[in-house]
Order: C-alpha cells, then structure tokens, then sequence
C-alpha cells in the first residue's frame, strides 16, 4: 500500500485492448481485471469499474482504498483476490458504493470490508438551510442539497404513522456504505463498518439504503455500527431484501427499518440483531408481509420488533430476548408463532390500537413467553382484537400472565398460562376478553381477575384453573360476566365476586383450600347448576354482606359446610329447596334458624 496515504490503489491488471476484438473475446469468457495500487497498472477500484465491461470480476488486491464507487455497469463482481490480507474501502462522503443499474441487473461484493468515515467537508452556501424540508435548487449545489437532505431527521419525532423509514430521503448523494439505487446487490462474506466516524459527523449515517428499485441480498455479512453515533443497519424503503446468516449490531439509531409494499419481497433469516438503541426491526406498510425467522434479537433498547399499523409480517421461531419490549404491536396484523420470547427488560408482546385504527394479530404456539419483567403479553386500546391461542408457556412473568387493559377486546384460546409474580390473567376495567380451553393455574395471585368501572362482556368458558397462591377467579365491579363449564379446583378460593353481577353456570368448583364460591358486599350473582364439592377446610358457597341474585339447580357435597348465608336475603327464601346440599347448610331465615344453631353453635356471633 502507498505510505502516502493518499488514497491511491495498488493493483495488478489484464491489459485491455479497447476497440478491439480482444475486448469481445474477453467479454464472452468473462472479463478478469486485477487492482492493485502497488504492482499494477490499474490502481483504483473506480478505474477498473470504468474500464470493465459488464459481468467483469474485478479482483482487488488487499490494501486501504480510499475512494467512493459509482458502479452503473450490471453483473459486476467485485471480490478479494486473495485471503492473505484484507481489502478495505474507506469513503468519508455520499454513498461509499452506489449501485445505479436496471432494476433486473445486479451486482456482487464479495470478502470485502467497507466502511464510512463521517469526514464530510464544511460545505458553505447561505442559500442553502440544512433541513429536510427546505432545497435550495441552486444547479451547484444540488448535490450538497441532496447528500444533506436527512441531516436533521434525528431530531424529528413521529407519529406511528410516519416512522423514520416513511420520511428518509434516499438518493444517490445521501451519505452510507452502500446504497442500492437501483438493481440488485449482493453483498457476501463481507464487513461494514460504521465504527471509525468522525466525531463531527451530526446526522444519521445508515450502512445500507435500499430504495424502491432496488434490492439486497445481504449473505454472511456483519454490519457494525457506533455506540456514540447515531447509525443505522439497514433502511429498506419499498424495496426487496433478503437478509441472511448475517449480523447487525451496535447502531444507536436502530437496526433494521423496513417500509414495503404488499408486492415487496422482504425476508430476514438465520441473523443476529443485537444491542441496537430504539429499535431493533422496524415492519411499516400497509398489508405488507415482512419475513422474520430464526433471528435472535437481542438487547435492543427499545422493542426487538416493531410492528406498524396494518402491517401483516410474519415473526416466525426468533429468539427474543432482553428488549424493551420484545416484539410491540402498533394497530398492526401479525402473525407470530414459535419465537421464544423470555427475559425482556419490560413486557415479552405488547399490542396497542393506535388512534382509530384496529389492531389484530395472532399470537400463536410460541415456544415461551416467560421471564419477563412487567408482563408475558399487554393488550390495550379500543378497537384491539388480538388473538392469544396454543402457547405452551406464557409463564414466570414478573407480573401478570396476560393483561388487557383500556377498551381492548382479546381472544385468549388453549395456552397454558402458569406461575407468574402476578395474576395468570388480568381484565382491568374497560377491557374485556374470551378467555376459553386455556390451562391456568398456580399464579402468585388469582389465576384470572377480571373487573372495574365500564368492565363488560367477559366470558370464562371450558377452562382448567387450579394451584392458585389466591382466587381461581376473582372478580370486582364487573358487569355482564359469564363463568360456564370450567374446572376451577385446588386454589385458595375458587371464586371471589365482589360487587358483581357475573352469570356462574355449569362449572365444577372443588378441593379448593378455603371456600368454593365466595359473594362479597352487593354482589348479584346468578349461580346455576354447578358443582361445589370437597372444598373440605371451608364453605361450598359463602354469600357475605347484601349480595342478591339467584342461587339455583347447583349441587353441593363434601364440603365442611355446603352453604353459608349471613344475612336474611328475600331472593335466597326457597335456596334449600332449589338446590341438592348434602352437608351443613347455614341459613339465617325464620324457618331455618333452629337448624343452624344445632349444625353450629358459633354461627350465632355472626348476627
């Protein structure tokens, strides 16, 4: 390499005749061109893509390169020629590769490292404000205008709408590693790096920009950023991309943000995308389907994944793990299924309804949503109608299980939902959900509470829930609850309604520790023909307080006392006769009363 440092190539090369039929020949058997800055004629990259004809394989002799490349002939190859040494190209402005062909030719780089130094000159004109939103269309400075277009971005704040990839400018100016203007690029066994910026570089510097005609294939590579610059990965603007067994960490401003149509073709498979700041996958576009699966994203500093609104990508058998949170939901429709989702410093899956738009998804068969630090999965915001259905283990949360919240709407179908710090799952005011077929069982707190102000249209159908620390079911303030045909055994409680009106039809409520069913203050329950049996340390049914409603066609037995009613309630005259007790009953009524103080004696303190 030249001591010099000024930037020229040392190669070697094939000599080439121009105009000559020794040109044609070599183009029929592939063009071989050599660089070399010390041994060969030909000493900078550029001159031998000037000078190649297309599907040439220029092979770059190691050495620093300091040049930026405009590559506008198709089916180049650009490789290392050797592994003695490595081959590194340093740009400091604009694109340090620009790829400009037909939109169906491509181009290959191949064992190379790039990277992009940030050392842009000060470039003075007063007609000229830096700002995205301001061109001075001046013909001199058109380039500076276009190079500079995204310098204050970083300071914008968008709405879910308008993300970072909706408003980016890509051009051929604008500074990165590469650029795929238009045509394909294929970027193999190679590094780019982000990691040598100068420190008077303000804007946000991506590795790699692909614009609406252009498309990646990014194989086996690293992208490395800056921990104190704001970098990114990758930005895909309406573009294609497959990106594969590579890996994308340490950018400030993100790793991957993807803005596509329902025609684009984005897939991001086998790669590591690891401690980015803010985000670490960004999915935006309408009815678009982006690919993610077998990635392991990791110690983002904001969500893993996010999802944008009515994006349907597909988040398939990641490892998500370490983010805040693992994967967020923004009024988007994706399918997620098999990740396994643990150990996020927030919530494993959070989904919002944005504005007036609705948010669906399924959240199918993952492996694990555990171990995470607020909750397994939070749903929120009217219009939200996420699906959780077939996960085996949404478990060891640090709060609640499932968690729904703000007008949402959710469908909660055959999980198994077991040991969190909080409840299994939580319905908090104004929230409702169909919660159906799960397996719920031994939470910290109840295994499913539901209720508060405008708490309507819950239903509790054909669930096992046992082994809670506290209620099987606990329900507060709830309005328009139906609890039908669960097994709801060896908990605490089986179940608590506090100032409710649930409906409570054909369950089977045993071997809980304390009581089978527990009414508290104005309650009005409509219990009915359920089974209240071996909950043998308490009361099958206790109505406490005030509490109304009708108790009918239920069957009690083995329990230490099959009913208690502590105060005369006008609605509960005929219990014994509409019910089949087969222990102690304890019912304070006029013809009732010498039946309770023999069945026991201390009962009478309760009056």
């Amino acid at each position: 390499m030249n001591s010099s440092g000024n930037g020229q190539l040392k190669s070697s090369s094939i000599n080439k005749t121009k105009g000559s039929n020794e040109v044609k020949i070599l183009a029929a058997f592939k063009q071989q061109i050599i660089v070399d800055s010390e041994k060969g004629p030909i000493k900078t990259i550029q001159q031998a893509i000037d000078e190649s004809l297309p599907g040439c394989v220029i092979k770059i002799a190691p050495g620093l390169y300091q040049e930026c490349l405009k590559i506008t002939k198709p089916q180049l190859r650009l490789e290392a020629k050797d592994k003695s040494g490595d081959v590194v190209i340093l740009g400091n402005k604009g694109p340090v590769i620009l790829l400009n062909v037909q939109k169906s030719e491509k181009c290959h780089l191949v064992g190379l490292k790039i990277a992009h130094t940030g050392q842009v000159e000060d470039e003075k004109d007063e007609g000229y404000k830096k700002s995205h939103f301001t061109k001075n269309l001046n013909v001199n400075n058109q380039e500076i205008i276009e190079r500079d277009i995204n310098q204050d971005i970083i300071t914008y704040v968008s709405p879910p709408e308008k993300e970072l990839c909706d408003v980016y400018n890509i051009n051929q100016y604008v500074h990165s590693i590469v650029t795929v203007y238009s045509g394909k690029m294929f970027i193999e066994d190679s590094l780019l790096s982000l990691n040598f910026i100068a420190y008077t570089f303000k804007q946000i510097l991506p590795a790699i920009l692909v614009s609406e005609n252009g498309e990646l294939i990014l194989n086996r590579t690293e992208v490395k950023g800056h921990k104190n610059q704001d970098t990114i990965g990758v930005l895909i603007q309406n573009g294609d991309a497959l990106i594969k067994d590579s890996k994308i960490h340490n950018h400030k401003s993100g790793g991957i943000y993807i803005k596509s149509k329902p025609t684009n073709h984005v897939k991001i498979v086998n790669t590591k995308i690891v401690q980015n700041e803010i985000i670490g996958v960004l999915c935006q576009g309408i009815d678009s389907q982006v690919l993610l699966e077998g990635n392991k994203i990791e110690k983002i500093g904001g969500p893993g994944i996010r999802i944008g609104i009515s994006n349907k990508s597909c988040i398939i058998r990641n490892e998500i793990r370490l983010n805040r949170p693992g994967i967020e939901v923004i009024s988007g429709d994706p399918y997620i299924y098999e990740n396994k989702i643990d150990k996020n410093i927030s919530s494993g899956i959070v989904t919002v309804a944005y504005s007036d738009y609705r948010c669906d998804g399924r959240i199918k068969s993952n492996i694990s949503i555990s171990g995470n630090r607020d909750f397994g999965i939070v749903c929120s915001g009217i219009k939200n109608h996420t699906k959780i259905e077939s996960n085996p283990c949404i478990s060891y949360n640090k709060k609640s299980g499932i968690r729904a919240e703000d007008n949402s709407e959710i469908y909660i179908f055959k999980n198994k939902i077991s040991r969190n710090m909080g409840q299994g799952v939580l319905v908090v005011e104004t929230a409702s959900a169909v919660v159906e077929k799960n397996e719920i069982y031994e939470n910290m707190k109840a295994n499913i509470a539901l209720g508060g102000g405008n708490s309507v249209n819950t239903l509790i159908v054909e669930n096992k829930i046992f082994g809670g620390r506290c209620e099987g079911i606990f329900i507060i303030d709830g309005e328009n609850a139906w609890i039908l045909r669960n097994h709801i055994y060896e908990n605490n409680d089986g179940i608590i309604s506090v100032t409710s009106i649930p409906l409570i039809q054909s369950n089977e409520i045993y071997r809980n520790k304390s009581h089978g069913i527990m009414m508290v203050k104005d309650s009005r329950v409509n219990f009915l023909n359920n089974k209240v049996y071996e909950n043998d340390s308490g009361v099958g049914i206790f109505v406490r307080d005030k509490c109304q409603g009708t108790i009918k066609d239920n069957e009690t037995y083995n329990n230490k006392v099959d009913i208690l009613v502590e105060n005369r309630i006008k609605s509960l005259a005929n219990v014994r006769k509409e019910n089949k007790f087969s222990g102690l009953v304890r019912i304070p009524q006029n013809y009732d009363f010498s039946y309770m103080l023999e069945s026991n004696s201390n009962f009478c303190q309760i009056f």
